[in-house]
C-alpha cells in the first residue's frame, strides 16, 4: 500500500507540473474559441482606439499560442506597439507571453514575464487590474510549485488570486478551485481533492459553457481513478 500511494503522489505530481501550464491558461478562455478569435478581429478594423486595439492583438496572440508560434509572435509584437502609453496593458502583454513561454516548460522566461505583470501592476485598483494580477500570480504559483511545493502554491491561490476571483470572475474562482483539487491529489488527499473538484464543477456548472468546466470534469474523473486504485 505505501508503494503503491507513492506511486500515485509521484504520478499526480507530474500530472500537475509537466500539463497544468497548458490546461490553465486555457481555461481562462472561452469554449467558442473561433467567436473568441473573429470578435477579437472585428473590433480590430473598427476601433480607431490604440488600447483597444492592443488588447485586441494580446487576446489573437492568446488565441494563437496554442496554434501558430509565428502568429503568436505577430501579434504580441503589434500588441506592444499600441499598449506602450498604458501601464496595465504593457502588463497584459507580459502576462500572455508568460503563459506562452509556461506552455513550452520555460518556466526562467515565464517566471520573468509573470513577474513583469505584478512589479507593472503594484496594488491595482481597478478589476481589469487586478483580474491581470490574479493570473500572473497564478502562474507565477504554478512556477515556483516544482520548488517551494504545495503550502506555497495554496498560499497564493487563496491570498493572490481568490480574493479578486470570488469579488468578479466565477469561471475564475471556478478553475483555482479545481487546481487546489489538483494539488490535494498531488499530496495523495483524494478525499480532499475531490471536495475541490465537486466544488468547481457546482459552480462552474452555473456559469456559461467553458474550458474551465471540462479541465473540471476530467480532473475529477482522474481523482476517482486514484481512488479507486488506492483502495485495491
Amino acid at each position: 500500500m505505501f508503494q503503491l500511494k507513492e506511486l500515485t503522489k509521484i504520478i499526480a505530481f507530474f500530472i500537475v507540473y509537466f500539463t497544468v501550464h497548458l490546461v490553465t491558461a486555457q481555461s481562462f478562455l472561452p469554449l467558442d474559441e473561433n467567436k473568441y478569435r473573429s470578435d477579437a478581429e472585428r473590433l480590430l478594423l473598427s476601433s480607431s482606439d490604440d488600447s483597444v486595439k492592443a488588447m485586441q492583438y494580446f487576446y489573437l496572440a492568446d488565441y494563437y499560442r496554442f496554434r501558430d508560434t509565428t502568429k503568436f509572435w505577430d501579434h504580441m509584437r503589434a500588441g506592444e506597439r499600441f499598449a506602450k502609453p498604458f501601464r496595465s496593458l504593457q502588463a497584459m502583454g507580459a502576462l500572455y507571453k508568460s503563459f506562452y513561454y509556461g506552455q513550452f516548460l520555460d518556466s526562467k522566461n515565464a517566471g520573468i514575464e509573470a513577474q513583469r505583470c505584478v512589479d507593472l501592476l503594484g496594488n491595482a485598483q481597478k478589476p481589469f487590474q487586478q483580474g491581470l494580477l490574479a493570473k500572473a500570480w497564478y502562474n507565477l504559483g504554478l512556477i515556483r510549485f516544482p520548488k517551494k511545493g504545495f503550502a506555497d502554491f495554496l498560499d497564493i491561490l487563496n491570498g493572490k488570486c481568490l480574493p479578486y476571483a470570488k469579488a468578479h470572475d466565477p469561471i475564475m474562482e471556478g478553475s483555482i478551485n479545481t487546481m487546489i483539487g489538483m494539488t490535494f491529489m498531488s499530496s495523495n488527499q483524494l478525499a480532499k481533492a475531490d471536495e475541490y473538484h465537486q466544488l468547481a464543477i457546482k459552480q462552474l456548472e452555473q456559469q456559461p459553457p467553458s474550458t474551465a468546466l471540462v479541465v473540471a470534469y476530467l480532473n475529477t474523473v482522474s481523482n476517482y481513478c486514484y481512488q479507486v486504485k488506492s483502495k485495491e
